[in-house]
């Protein structure tokens, strides 16, 4: 067996002085690899990574898929073979597992090289999304608003630099997709109005979530956020562990499903890609789920909260001046506005009421006098005296 991970089977031998050794057991494709991204593969593997089993390619049981014999008559879709009909970046198939789509088959390049190995164990959904959705492999090209989706190879009518800032986040046709960490797929538009809208996709996992820290969650839910896909808990490769159905027999540690046997924050699981242990699974909390999902939106949003802030601003401008002279203008010109030291003159009223005054009979006495060489009443500045 190999239940550590190692390049292949072994066992512990009986002679005392020799512990362990690898078994002479041939390979089942010893000698098959793959030229460039595999196109041309034309092997008999047909298991993933993972070592499930791949769905025949005319079959549409247990996942419908487009990629048939006969919309691609040269990509030697026989059986269940691993093939690349679509231009990834090796060979890959459909997977027997229902709650797998599909997976990169476990096959060497002729030239020694290999696909990156976070790209080899993830998992590429094309119905559905989960997490962000940065692993989504679709062909919806609407928005939620029903809006057709701009080409992303295009700068009409929206011109844009993704292409060239996210190079391998599957890029293609018009195909909604979200290759800059929003919350889920979303495209720019053919409308030139509405730069770039979210699209109207299914979750792949609807209605499923965890209460409290998810020690209870017994959902079906077998990637990680990152799109990794799970490891099985009753394995030890490539991750050796002591989290297994024995050692935790209430945890519900069945096949490769998300799960949280130690008490951590949230469902995780290790993963299938030797390089990452453990990662957090994509799942809600029960608690916040208050209503559909944050949405990114058309820019007209924008538009339409910056004109309802103005207006908002325009009408407290509009009640500040009118209380200004309505009411605090009326207590100045009474001579109630100002106490000792509260403005620049100490003593004394100088509403508009008390600068008329100064030419009343009443005033003889002149107890208010105002000086002021620029208002001075007592000045004839031209006025008729007819």
């Amino acid at each position: 067996r190999n239940p550590d991970g190692e390049p292949s089977t072994w066992c512990y031998t009986t002679d005392p002085s020799v512990r362990w050794q690898y078994c002479n057991i041939p390979s089942c494709f010893e000698s098959e690899c793959y030229d460039g991204n595999g196109e041309s593969y034309r092997g008999l593997r047909n298991v993933t990574q993972s070592g499930r089993a791949c769905q025949r390619w005319d079959s549409q049981t247990p996942h419908p898929h487009s990629n048939t014999p006969e919309n691609y008559p040269s990509g030697g879709l026989q059986e269940n073979f691993c093939r690349n009909p679509d231009g990834e970046q090796e060979p890959w198939c459909y997977t027997q597992d229902p709650y797998t789509r599909w997976e990169a088959c476990v096959i060497s390049n002729c030239d020694g090289t290999a696909p990156p190995t976070s790209h080899r164990y993830k998992v590429f959904p094309e119905n559905c999304y989960f997490g962000d959705g940065a692993t989504y492999r679709g062909t919806v090209s609407v928005t939620t608003d029903s809006v057709q989706c701009q080409r992303w190879d295009s700068q009409t009518p929206h011109q844009h630099d993704i292409p060239s800032r996210f190079p391998s986040t599957g890029l293609n046709e018009n195909y909604c997709r979200n290759p800059d960490g929003w919350d889920r797929p979303w495209c720019y538009t053919t409308d030139p109005n509405i730069r770039w809208q979210v699209c109207d996709i299914s979750g792949c996992y609807p209605g499923d979530c965890y209460d409290d820290t998810g020690v209870s969650y017994r959902g079906a839910v077998n990637v990680t956020s990152s799109g990794r896909a799970c490891q099985r808990w009753d394995s030890q490769t490539p991750h050796q562990h002591t989290n297994t159905p024995g050692n935790f027999p209430q945890a519900g540690l069945q096949d490769n499903y998300c799960r949280n046997p130690d008490g951590d924050v949230k469902p995780w699981c290790y993963t299938a890609d030797p390089l990452t242990r453990i990662e957090f699974c994509p799942i809600p909390n029960c608690g916040n789920i208050t209503g559909p999902q944050r949405q990114r939106g058309s820019n007209t949003g924008g538009i339409v909260a910056g004109v309802v802030v103005s207006i908002l601003v325009l009408v407290v401008v509009v009640l500040g001046v009118a209380y200004y002279f309505l009411f605090w203008r009326k207590r100045m010109d009474d001579g109630k506005g100002l106490v000792a030291n509260e403005g620049p003159v100490a003593a004394g009223s100088v509403g508009f009421q008390d600068i008329l005054a100064r030419t009343e009979k009443s005033d003889v006495d002149a107890t208010n006098t105002f000086s002021n060489p620029n208002y001075d009443m007592s000045i004839d500045y031209g006025q008729s005296t007819a």
